[in-house]
């Protein structure tokens, strides 16, 4: 990929990542609350276009970050919750259950990370927060991805203050990319 995975935005809805998962973390059974498991197939088994199906993704995406930015029950004060930015190249998805079954469905049968955790989404990929107490459940995510689809983002530049100008090279690397 040329452009870059991390974008201002992404670092604006860490905080709400952060927040909700402070605030909801105790409840039983509190991720895979804000969409459904396994939407990645229905939408891109959709009839239509490639472009029609990643309208869909992103538009589950959306709606996802909405409906956790409305469950916030105190958007005023800030915290900190240490973690890491997760790359999803749903476009090479194998869908073969494996990360799902080796991380007892945080991530769901494409590989999906909870959506409680989603920053972004483009017709390449999806972003995620991951804080600190799932790092090792995602790092078994990705070890038994066969396709890759699972990576972390390296973030080099701390936000704020951004950078000038937002380029792969002075924003972000990405493993083994």
């Amino acid at each position: 990929m040329d452009s870059p995975w991390l974008f201002p935005e992404h670092f604006k809805l860490q905080q709400e990542v952060c927040k909700y998962y402070v605030e909801h973390r105790a409840e039983p059974d509190w991720l895979w609350r804000l969409c459904k498991p396994d939407f990645l197939s229905e939408s891109l088994g959709a009839s239509g276009s490639p472009e029609t199906q990643h309208q869909l993704v992103l538009h589950k995406v959306q709606a996802a970050i909405v409906a956790r930015r409305a469950m916030l029950r105190d958007s005023g004060r800030p915290v900190e919750v240490k973690g890491r930015f997760l790359r999803f190249d749903y476009p090479v998805t194998m869908s073969d259950c494996i990360a799902m079954e080796r991380t007892k469905s945080f991530f769901d049968s494409d590989d999906t990370p909870p959506p409680e955790f989603w920053v972004g989404a483009s017709d390449s990929g999806l972003v995620a927060f991951i804080p600190d107490e799932f790092i090792p459940m995602a790092n078994i995510g990705i070890e038994c991805t066969s396709s890759g689809c699972l990576s972390w983002i390296e973030v080099v530049a701390e936000y704020p203050p951004l950078p000038a100008v937002f380029t792969r090279a002075n924003w972000l690397t990405t493993q083994g990319a």
